[in-house]
């Protein structure tokens, strides 16, 4: 099998960040989604850009400020700068009639000026494209659009292409608790997942982190994070690999095979 193992919301605060990065230096991660709109998203930026590892971009309308001018998109963020959490945004889908009270222009907006912001934080456009937590029908059409016009890959279209098997059974529960986190562990789900290790192409996909304050501010995810790291530098996780003759891949891999 050939496997993505795949870190999210790299950015998103700074334990965060040095927590994927002790699981690209010393785990098994080979994709990383990197924030580019938070206040620590430069320091992101300079520990990871040089390093081995398929960069790609976690596009985020809910945590935040935003990267555009918020008198300009006005559905996505306040006067302050400061994006709707999903909370809000769901409570704003839930008043309007369409039940969908974002604007196609202010996505688009926004979501090219995230990808350009991650350019000039990195040096170079974003691996692949994926989403973070609170989406609907507009924002994903945005996100499409600006992918082709950006002609940079959306990851699920990716995943979708090479047929991806995930674990079938999740360790992680919306909502989920202190405890449920805390005893929440990936190679429970994965270690006799055969169904898993017998298709021809699998992805996890981690949350990985140290947790600190600014992280408890933004989201429900926290001590998962740490046992998302646990698993990801493990040995089981490593000989799991090993025994069963995986191979790691990127999304890079994914698209270079498309193409070919």
């Amino acid at each position: 099998m050939k496997l993505i193992v795949q870190a999210d919301d790299y950015g998103i605060s700074e334990g965060v960040i040095y927590g994927v990065m002790k699981g690209v230096t010393d785990g098994v991660l080979t994709c990383v989604g990197m924030f580019a709109n938070m206040p620590c998203s430069p320091l992101a930026a300079e520990l990871i850009k040089d390093k081995d590892i398929c960069l790609g971009i976690d596009i985020n309308i809910c945590t935040g400020p935003c990267v555009s001018n918020p008198a300009e998109i006005p559905t996505i963020a306040k006067p302050d700068g400061i994006m709707y959490t999903k909370k809000e945004h769901c409570e704003l889908d839930e008043q309007d009639a369409d039940k969908d009270h974002m604007d196609y222009d202010e996505c688009v907006k926004e979501v090219s000026a995230q990808i350009e912001r991650f350019k000039q934080l990195v040096g170079r456009y974003p691996a692949y494209i994926n989403g973070h937590s609170y989406h609907n029908k507009t924002i994903d059409k945005a996100v499409k659009d600006v992918s082709v016009s950006f002609d940079i890959p959306m990851a699920k279209e990716l995943e979708a292409a090479a047929h991806m098997v995930s674990p079938a059974k999740m360790w992680y529960k919306r909502p989920f608790s202190f405890e449920e986190q805390i005893n929440a562990y990936a190679m429970d789900s994965i270690r006799e997942d055969r169904a898993l290790v017998e298709a021809e192409h699998g992805i996890l996909i981690f949350h990985c982190g140290y947790i600190d304050p600014a992280l408890m501010e933004v989201s429900t995810f926290s001590l998962i994070r740490v046992n998302d790291l646990k698993a990801v530098i493990s040995q089981e996780m490593k000989d799991w690999i090993r025994d069963n003759n995986i191979e790691l891949i990127t999304y890079e891999d994914v698209k270079q095979s498309n193409v070919q």
